[in-house]
């Protein structure tokens, strides 16, 4: 997109306050929905449109709760649609209102004035949604008190992302565009210009390395071309040569959460990385417990932003 100066429509995917709304979405949805909408977010053409959108909704309006609570909001959006019929909003909206406090009783009694307004029907669209969403409330939470009783582990979810390390990316790209049609990829150097901290194994150790990212599906491809310094993909290549070495789920909404039951397991963080102070990576060296394989956890969670960043090459 052509940035205009002072263009107060303009969009940026690395802004705070986009950040922020995805933080909240992330958060409020919950892995699966999240996911959904991060999809929409990358999509051309016009994602920096609905970007700007984005940012605006769960960013900079929600955050007003000077003006009006966010349970409020959430009321007055479910009203909204209930009155235009719309399931998919009223989905979401409805995991909002929850977040921000609202009981199901009170959001019942809420569908049930608003049908005197806008119709029966509205009402029984309404109270069909709620149900799923009550009945997947309430599974989530039987899951969590589960998992609370019986370790300290926590659920990876699902692996959306895929990293190769690579002699050159360059040449790994261009067969990635030969054999699977991946042609446009996004390439970024990540070194100590970057940084604000990089530890190899828990020791301070500056290091650079090329990714390059590419989507394949709803799969974030990785090469990752080591450049100098202590890295766990130097290691890889110096040891095994070019392969797959890790795996992520770049969506995970508790990263946090994820790394310290990882690591209260025995699991070593090979690298980590401050980018910044905007993303945190950890580069989990579960060897040990896997029988081979990496794990790359991100905080805060950033899949659908990652491949907005670097500069753009076509194969």
């Amino acid at each position: 997109m052509t940035e205009v100066p002072n263009d107060p429509f303009h969009f940026d995917a690395a802004d705070p306050e986009y950040r922020r709304a995805l933080e909240l979405m992330r958060e409020v949805l919950g892995p699966a929905d999240s996911f959904r909408i991060e999809r929409l977010l990358d999509t051309e053409p016009g994602k920096e449109t609905i970007g700007w959108f984005f940012k605006q909704t769960w960013g900079n309006l929600y955050a007003r709760e000077d003006k009006v609570p966010l349970r409020d909001r959430a009321l007055v959006l479910i009203g909204t649609d209930l009155a235009l019929g719309r399931a998919g909003p009223l989905r979401d909206h409805i995991k909002v209102a929850l977040h921000a406090g609202v009981t199901p009783v009170e959001l019942v009694e809420l569908m049930f004035q608003a049908a005197f307004y806008v119709g029966i029907p509205a009402l029984g669209m309404g109270l069909t949604v709620a149900k799923d969403v009550f009945q997947a409330a309430e599974r989530k939470k039987r899951e969590a008190d589960r998992m609370a009783e019986q370790d300290n582990s926590i659920d990876l979810g699902s692996i959306n992302h895929v990293a190769m390390v690579v002699r050159d990316w360059r040449v790994a790209a261009q067969g990635y565009a030969n054999l699977m049609g991946l042609r446009r990829w996004k390439m970024v150097e990540i070194g100590p210009a970057l940084m604000t901290e990089c530890q190899y194994y828990g020791q301070d150790e500056p290091c650079t390395w090329i990714s390059a990212f590419a989507k394949s599906g709803d799969t974030l491809i990785e090469l990752c071309q080591p450049v100098e310094g202590k890295s766990i993909f130097a290691d890889f290549l110096r040891d095994h040569g070019e392969g797959m070495q890790h795996v992520g789920n770049l969506s995970h909404p508790r990263p946090r959460q994820l790394v310290e039951s990882w690591t209260a397991q025995g699991v070593k963080i090979g690298n980590y990385c401050n980018i910044a102070d905007v993303v945190k990576l950890y580069y989990l060296d579960t060897r040990e417990q896997t029988g081979g394989m990496f794990l790359e956890v991100v905080d805060p969670a950033s899949f659908a932003a990652i491949p907005a960043f670097g500069e753009d090459f076509d194969f």
